[in-house]
C-alpha cells in the first residue's frame, strides 16, 4: 500500500521549504479547494504550477471544487500525473474523465462519505482510480470514520483489480492496517506526516509499518 503525503497539511508559510523536507519522497498529493465545494481554500493554479515546477515528485491533484473540468488543461500543462474530481460536482462524470484522459493524465473519481458507492457502477472502465473520502469537514477535527472501511470493501468488490483505490481523510498509524485490509491501494496522509518533527522519516516509518515500499505492486501499477 502506497502512502502519499498531502502538501495541504504542511505549514503553509514556506512551501518550498516544506517540499525540501520531503525531497526523497517520490510522490506528493495536492488538494485544490475553492472555498465553495467545501468550507476551505488551499491552492490556486499559480501555486500548483510553481509546486510542479519545483518538485521532482510525481504529483496527483484532488479537485475539491464546484467546477472540476475548468482545471484540467492547466493541470496537464503543469505536468501533473493524475487528477480526480468529485462526482458530487460532476453532472456528467464521463465528460470530465474523457477530457482528463485526452490530456494524458490518469483520471480519477472522488466520492464523499454521503455518496453511495453504487454511483460508480455506470463509470467502471472510464476511470483509472477511485478516491474515497474517509472523513469530512465536521467541526470536530475531521477524524477518520470507521464506516469508510465498508465503503472501501464495497468498492474493491465491484471494480477491477488494476483500478486503484485511494483512501483520504483523518488516517493515522492506527488506521493503516484496517484500511489496507479493506482493500485500499494508496493512503493520503496529511497530519500524520506533517505533525512529525521529521516528515520524511515519519513517511518512511509508515511505509515500513504497513509492510510495503516502492517495490510494491500498487506502486508499480500507478
Amino acid at each position: 500500500m502506497k502512502i502519499i503525503p498531502s502538501i495541504a497539511s504542511a505549514p503553509q508559510l514556506d512551501l518550498k521549504c516544506q517540499l525540501d523536507r520531503i525531497k526523497d519522497v517520490p510522490y506528493v498529493h495536492i488538494d485544490v479547494e475553492d472555498g465553495n465545494f467545501l468550507p476551505n481554500i488551499t491552492f490556486g493554479m499559480k501555486t500548483v504550477k510553481e509546486v510542479a515546477a519545483y518538485s521532482k515528485a510525481e504529483l496527483d491533484v484532488h479537485l475539491l471544487t464546484t467546477n472540476p473540468i475548468k482545471y484540467i488543461h492547466e493541470l496537464s500543462e503543469s505536468g501533473i500525473s493524475a487528477v480526480c474530481g468529485h462526482m458530487e460536482a460532476l453532472p456528467y462524470p464521463l465528460e470530465f474523465l474523457h477530457e482528463v484522459r485526452r490530456t494524458g493524465m490518469k483520471a480519477g473519481l472522488a466520492l464523499n462519505l454521503s455518496m453511495p458507492i453504487e454511483q460508480i457502477n455506470s463509470y467502471i472502465g472510464s476511470f483509472d482510480y477511485l478516491l474515497l473520502m474517509t472523513s469530512e469537514p465536521d467541526s470536530c477535527g475531521q477524524r477518520f470514520r470507521p464506516c469508510a472501511l465498508e465503503r472501501i470493501r464495497g468498492a474493491r468488490a465491484c471494480i477491477p483489480d488494476e483500478v486503484m483505490i485511494y483512501a483520504d481523510g483523518g488516517i493515522g498509524r492506527d488506521e493503516l492496517g484496517k484500511v489496507e485490509e479493506a482493500g485500499a491501494d494508496c493512503v493520503i496522509m496529511g497530519r500524520a506526516v506533517w505533525g512529525a518533527e521529521d516528515p520524511a522519516k515519519a513517511w518512511k516509518e509508515m511505509e515500513t509499518l504497513n509492510g510495503y515500499g516502492t517495490d510494491s505492486k500498487a506502486f508499480r501499477n500507478l
